[in-house]
C-alpha cells in the first residue's frame, strides 16, 4: 500500500503488476488520491474562507415491510440501539425529509452552519473564537439558544461542538469525496484502468477497505471520483452495503469537484445531496456571518459560562464534557456524573484542577467521535430532549 512515509510511487507500481503503459497515470492517480485522503483536509488550501450551500433529501432503502417488521421488534424496548434508525426510516416512508444548508468556514475558529427542513425546523450553528452556539426556532416554538465556551464544563447533551465536526464532514464530502473521514490508503496493485475509467481499492489494517472509482476524460490532467463503495459488505446495520456515487461538478470559483451525490448510508438511509453554489470567501466575511445571535426576552437560553449559572441545577449528576482546541484539532475531556456542589462564588471560568485531579486530567482527551457515541446525534430529538429537561 502507499506509504505515507513516502516510498517510491514507481517501484511500488512496478512491482505492483501495473503495465508500463499505464504507470504514469497511475503515479498521478495514487498521488491525487493520497491528497484527497491527507486528514488535515477541509477546503481548498488556498481559500481563505468558503461558502458552501446544498440541498438534502433522506429515503429509505427498506421496504415499509421490513421496516415495519423490524419496528415491532423493538418498539416495547425503549433503550434499544435501532430505536432511533428506525423512527427515521419510518418518517423517511412517511413524509418528505429533507433539508436546506449554508455553510461558511474559516477554520475551527470561524464557522457557521444553517439548516432549514421540510417541516419549518431552523437550526443555527456557529463558532468565533472560544464560543461556540446553537439557535433553534420553528413557528409557534419557543426558540432556544445554547451556548458553550472553550474550557469551561457543560453537560454532554449540550455538545455543541460536534456540529463543527457536521460542518467539516461536509466540506470534506463536497472537496475531498470524504477520503479524509474514511481515513484509508491506496493499495497500488489494485490500480485498474479501462479506458477513460479506473478503479483502486483503499485499505487499512484489520479492514475489507473501500473500492474509489472514476474517469479520466480529456483534457482533465487529473482524475475524478464518480464512485465509493465498501468492500466486503461493510459495516451495515440495514443489511445494505455502503456506497455513494458522486455527480462531477463543471464551473464555478472555489467549485466543489462534484455538485451533488447519492450516499447508500448502512443505516438504510439514502441521502441525496445538490450543491447550490459555492465561492471564495474572505476570513472577515465569516467571522461577521458567525456571531452569537443576541437573544428575544422570549427566548430559552442555556449559556453554559460557569456552573454558577441557574440551568446547572438540573443537571447535577449529568455527564460533563470540557471543551478545548489545540493546533485546529477540538478535544474534549469527560467528566464522570457526579454531584456539583453550590459554588461559593460566580466565576468566569472554573477553578484550576489540581494535577491529576479525577475526570479532569487533560491526559484524557478524546476525539469528537466518541464522545458521539454517549451522545444523541438526531438533531430533532436532542433538541426535544433538552427541552424536556428543562
Amino acid at each position: 500500500m502507499l506509504s505515507a512515509a513516502g516510498t517510491s510511487l514507481g517501484l511500488l507500481l512496478c512491482g505492483a503488476a501495473v503495465p508500463p503503459e499505464n504507470r504514469d497515470r497511475a503515479e498521478v492517480l495514487l498521488r491525487w488520491v493520497a491528497h484527497h485522503s491527507n486528514p488535515t483536509q477541509v477546503r481548498p488550501a488556498d481559500v481563505p474562507g468558503i461558502e458552501l450551500e446544498w440541498d438534502e433529501e433522506w429515503s429509505s432503502l427498506l421496504s415499509a415491510e421490513e421496516v415495519g417488521a423490524r419496528w415491532r421488534a423493538v418498539e416495547d424496548k425503549p433503550d434499544h440501539p435501532d430505536r432511533n434508525r428506525l423512527l427515521l426510516l419510518r418518517r423517511c416512508l412517511e413524509q418528505r425529509v429533507a433539508s436546506r444548508f449554508r455553510l461558511l468556514y474559516a477554520g475551527s475558529d470561524a464557522w457557521l452552519l444553517e439548516e432549514r427542513d421540510a417541516d419549518g425546523r431552523e437550526l443555527r450553528r456557529g463558532g468565533l473564537g472560544g464560543e461556540r452556539w446553537m439557535l433553534y426556532r420553528r413557528d409557534g416554538e419557543q426558540a432556544q439558544l445554547t451556548v458553550i465556551h472553550s474550557g469551561i464544563p457543560f453537560p454532554g447533551g449540550f455538545n455543541v461542538s460536534r456540529y463543527h465536526d457536521m460542518a467539516v464532514e461536509k466540506l470534506r464530502r463536497f472537496f475531498h469525496y470524504r477520503l479524509p473521514v474514511i481515513g484509508l490508503v491506496p493499495d497500488p496493485g489494485s490500480v485498474v484502468f479501462e479506458g477513460e475509467t479506473w478503479r483502486l481499492a483503499l485499505r487499512g489494517p484489520g479492514s475489507g477497505g473501500v473500492m474509489l472509482s472514476g474517469d479520466w476524460p480529456a483534457p482533465r490532467n487529473e482524475p475524478r471520483a464518480l464512485g465509493l463503495r465498501w468492500l466486503d459488505g461493510g459495516e451495515s446495520a440495514s443489511g445494505v452495503p455502503p456506497s455513494m456515487v458522486f455527480v462531477p461538478a463543471t464551473t464555478g470559483d472555489a467549485s466543489a469537484p462534484i455538485s451533488g451525490f447519492v450516499e447508500d448510508r448502512g443505516d438504510g438511509v439514502r441521502v441525496r445531496a445538490t450543491r447550490r453554489a459555492s465561492k471564495r470567501v474572505g476570513r472577515d466575511e465569516v467571522e461577521r456571518a458567525c456571531v452569537r445571535p443576541v437573544a428575544a426576552s422570549d427566548w430559552l437560553v442555556r449559556d453554559w459560562s460557569d456552573r454558577s449559572v441557574p440551568h446547572w441545577e438540573n443537571y447535577r449528576d449529568s455527564l460533563s464534557v470540557t471543551w478545548v482546541t489545540h493546533d485546529g484539532v477540538d478535544r474534549f475531556a469527560i467528566t464522570d456524573p457526579m454531584g456539583i456542589p453550590p459554588p461559593a462564588r460566580a466565576s468566569s471560568s472554573p477553578a484550576p484542577a489540581a494535577e491529576g485531579s479525577p475526570g479532569r486530567s487533560w491526559g484524557w482527551f478524546i476525539s469528537v467521535v466518541l464522545v458521539g457515541l454517549v451522545i444523541v446525534i438526531i438533531p430533532v430529538i436532542v433538541h426535544r430532549t433538552m427541552r424536556g429537561n428543562t
